[in-house]
């Protein structure tokens, strides 16, 4: 795989969706690096590049620099802040994202817009959405890595009744009064406990999540535990089946041809992920474990 990197590089992420998959083509890339880096994006890259130390200096790191390669998180500001300083210094730009909805909304802060000279994804689904989105500007397809360094790790399923559930923030309550990822849990919960014979069900994190988040449900439930995988690929290895709302990493599980299910609660708006194969519990009145 040759990518169209040109070096000085600096590189902005903080979500760990799109870092995952530029720190997976940096590992195979020779030219010098300034990696700007907050939230996951920060631990991930201190775990890979030991020898390539973080700058935290966005500014300076981009003006040594003749291209910018930059992270797409919905929350976060440092990557649209890049953006902005690159559009202005004439600094060629490239935005990977890793996912398949909110897709202008990863370009605006504050009304105000700044996209990239280029955009890069991975998947034909996401080559399609963003082409229809952005039609100025160009969109490249790029082989995963990613999702094959995970994919060649995952291990045939255990058959030891273990449901994982990726979790994940929601940005909407689905008009409860409680956020979204704990509406979308709690359904998969009710929908086991009428069940006589109950899965092992493993929660693990998203990478933005504080370790404490879910600890109600590790003390009220017996059948519920914590995955503490090393990462997504040996998480899957644990399973026989996986399941969450629309994590990313549900797709990692299709591609392993694990059984994939989505959580979202029958008042939720339909499944974004556009990827076959998907099947949604709230879709099946009697769901049972003979579904995995």
């Amino acid at each position: 795989m040759k990518l169209n990197l040109q070096t000085p590089l600096a590189v902005v992420c903080h979500d760990a969706g799109s870092a995952n998959l530029i720190f997976s083509w940096l590992k195979h890339w020779e030219g010098t690096v300034h990696p700007v880096m907050q939230g996951p994006a920060a631990l991930i890259w201190e775990s890979i590049f030991v020898d390539i130390p973080l700058e935290f200096d966005l500014i300076s790191a981009l003006s040594k620099s003749k291209m910018l390669l930059s992270g797409t998180s919905w929350r976060s500001c440092l990557e649209h802040q890049a953006r902005l300083f690159a559009a202005h210094e004439n600094i060629f730009s490239v935005a990977v994202i890793d996912h398949w909805v909110n897709y202008e909304h990863r370009f605006e802060r504050e009304d105000t817009c700044q996209l990239p000279d280029e955009i890069w994804v991975t998947d034909k689904y996401a080559f399609e959405i963003a082409n229809s989105k952005f039609p100025s500007i160009p969109v490249v397809l790029q082989h995963d890595t990613y999702v094959q360094e995970q994919i060649k790790i995952i291990a045939p399923p255990p058959k030891k009744n273990i449901l994982l559930y990726m979790l994940e923030p929601v940005a909407n309550n689905w008009g409860t009064l409680i956020a979204g990822e704990f509406v979308a849990l709690e359904y998969l919960i009710n929908r086991l406990l009428v069940q006589d014979s109950k899965p092992i069900l493993r929660l693990r994190l998203h990478p933005s999540e504080p370790l404490n988040k879910y600890d109600h449900y590790l003390e009220q439930y017996e059948f519920i535990e914590l995955d503490t995988s090393e990462n997504v690929g040996a998480a899957i290895s644990t399973a026989d089946a996986v399941i969450g709302v629309e994590s990313f990493a549900l797709t990692i599980a299709l591609s392993a041809n694990r059984p994939v299910f989505s959580s979202l609660p029958p008042n939720a708006p339909h499944l974004r992920l556009p990827h076959k194969g998907i099947i949604q519990i709230r879709d099946f009145p009697n769901f049972t474990l003979n579904f995995i």
